[in-house]
């Protein structure tokens, strides 16, 4: 293998004193495209050039790395005009040196057993890069670090952190003190903390710093300029993160289930949940782009089962599909206190008003949902101030559940008949 040359001026400069860094857990995070996930990509790609090093790089669904971890290496190799030294893959999503032999591997924690057996043709996994890490449990974090023991004592184990910081309420933020990290750049012996933003990134285009500085209020300060969100207008304060495996044991025969559309831009968002003594318990999620409809019910089949699946009543075609699929899909059909409403927004308003007055309780696991619930707010009219119409935005989940439990918001009961037809009052009797 001859001799590669690779020159500081490729890197961004805050990112380039790292380069070489091992300091043990390494967190970079800040605003969007501020070239975090490009430079850990150019990391890897010298690093497996040097031939000492091997990557584990996880999200929290596998097929996302495609377009994100996987994608970024790729495009690093080609930029730099590597790709007689690299042999590429989709499937398994692996990126090999071909000189050095060594690797990096992409998995998803939708399937922890790929994971706990996968394993470099040539040593050990000595880095491990979870990107979008906010996706992440803490539970999961925690298993990822028994699957990179083993190897040499000489050999220093590294975990990179990514990620577009979210809200406070966030396992991350509370672990790491994030509430006193005051500077842009933290180090200690054993950590690493790089806060960035776009304006580090000296290779955007004037179109997308225009596009990032058009962002205000809360999303100026979370995507632009990288800061911990915190809302002044939440929609939704009366939630809170518990364990709730017993819970689940004890109420596993009540759990009702939501289903909002999605393909590209937004995704397919599953709930599951129990509404119990003035409680809402959120005990599933999935939240997926790009599948067809054949690809949803196959992935939430394990999820559901034979429960019914209430699902937004705009989507008959979608509807149909799933259940030709196997899944017991159903059209929300508002009910007689709801048909008094004569909007969508306002069929909206009157649900979110129903869920301000129970206690939401979150299974640690949903990470999605904490997220939707962390970002929900109220729009602003032009001076800034709230107008009682929710945004838009991080709501699929919240959609979903909304559909799951709207019977319950009216007292009424649910009856069904066939596969083809719901009616109310007649039929087999289903609580609501």
């Amino acid at each position: 293998m001859p001799e590669i040359i690779i020159h500081k001026d490729i890197y961004n400069d805050v990112y380039y004193e790292f380069l070489k860094c091992l300091i043990p857990e390494q967190i970079l995070f800040g605003g969007a495209s501020s070239g975090k996930s490009k430079f850990i990509a150019q990391r890897a790609v010298e690093d497996l050039l040097d031939g000492h090093r091997n990557y584990l790089v996880v999200r929290k669904v596998k097929d996302t790395l495609r377009g994100s971890s996987y994608a970024e290496m790729v495009k690093v190799i080609n930029e730099w005009g590597l790709q007689r030294y690299f042999n590429m893959i989709m499937s398994p999503m692996e990126i090999t040196c071909i000189p050095t032999k060594m690797q990096a591997q992409f998995h998803g924690l939708d399937n922890v057993e790929k994971i706990k057996s996968a394993t470099p043709v040539t040593g050990v996994f000595t880095d491990r890069w979870e990107e979008e890490a906010t996706e992440i449990t803490e539970a999961d974090h925690d298993q990822l670090d028994f699957r990179m023991r083993g190897g040499s004592e000489r050999i220093i184990k590294r975990t990179t952190m990514s990620f577009n910081p979210i809200n406070r309420q966030h396992w991350i933020f509370k672990r790491y003190n994030f509430e006193h990290f005051t500077k842009p750049k933290q180090t200690t012996e054993d950590l690493l903390i790089l806060h960035t933003t776009y304006k580090d990134n000296r290779f955007l285009t004037k179109q997308d710093i225009k596009r990032i500085e058009s962002k205000t209020g809360f999303f100026h300060s979370v995507y632009a300029l990288g800061e911990w969100g915190v809302l002044g207008d939440l929609i939704f304060t009366n939630w809170r993160v518990e364990d709730l495996t017993e819970k689940r044991k004890e109420l596993s025969d009540k759990i009702k289930f939501g289903l909002d559309f999605g393909y590209s831009s937004d995704p397919a968002a599953l709930f599951g949940g129990v509404h119990y003594k003035d409680k809402i318990y959120v005990f599933n999620e999935f939240y997926h782009r790009g599948m067809t409809n054949q690809q949803l019910a196959n992935a939430i089949k394990p999820i559901v089962n034979d429960g019914l699946v209430w699902c937004d009543s705009a989507e008959p075609k979608s509807i149909a599909e799933l259940r030709t699929a196997g899944i017991r899909a159903y059209p929300v059909k508002k009910s007689r206190a709801l048909n008094l409403i004569s909007n969508k927004k306002s069929s909206i308003l009157y649900g979110i008003q129903w869920l301000q007055g129970k206690e939401i309780i979150v299974d640690t696991k949903c990470i999605q949902m904490q997220n939707e619930l962390s970002l929900y707010q109220w729009q602003k009219d032009k001076y800034g101030a709230s107008i009682p119409l929710p945004s838009d935005s991080n709501n699929h989940l919240i959609d979903a559940l909304r559909y799951a439990f709207e019977r319950d918001m009216s007292g009424t009961s649910v009856a069904i008949t066939t596969m083809d037809d719901i009616k109310e009052g007649t039929g087999e009797s289903i609580a609501a």
